[in-house]
């Protein structure tokens, strides 16, 4: 004759397999979580790399970074990305050029949200970047 359960009892089985789904959904979320924030990374980097004045110019902004350093390579460029809010969609992206020669090491930062799209510089050497890109425009026209 088997024993009548007890009111209150926990059952063990169950909470095994409500441990083991929620190990499950939080491995599947962290997943998920990730695969978001790898394309946020991927998306701003590419945003700044190809981003072009507004006003109709020609050049990208690798093109403009690479006039600043004569020499100079696009495989020499070191791009990083860091998530500064993933639910705002703002991503801080780096391109740094190694120290070369006489040349010290140079880093150029950009905010990027990629709801509006915007790049949004983060320095003085940044604007001026940025800036080069629409005086070139406004001297060429």
């Amino acid at each position: 004759m088997g024993r009548a359960p007890v009111r209150g009892a926990v059952d063990t089985y169950r909470v095994l397999v409500a441990v083991v789904m929620l190990g499950v959904l939080v491995a599947t979320m962290s997943w998920l979580q990730s695969r978001f924030d790898s394309s946020d990374h991927d998306k701003a980097i590419e945003l700044v790399k190809d981003y072009k004045p507004h006003d109709g110019g020609q050049r990208t902004l690798v093109e403009a970074l690479l006039l600043r350093h004569p020499g100079r390579k696009r495989h020499e460029i070191s791009w990083r990305s860091q998530i500064m809010s993933s639910c705002l969609g703002h991503v801080r992206v780096t391109a740094r050029f190694p120290k070369h020669g006489d040349e010290a090491e140079v880093t150029y930062a950009f905010d990027v949200d990629l709801t509006g799209p915007s790049i949004h510089p983060t320095d003085e050497t940044t604007i001026e970047v940025l800036k080069s890109l629409t005086t070139a425009t406004s001297t060429a026209s």
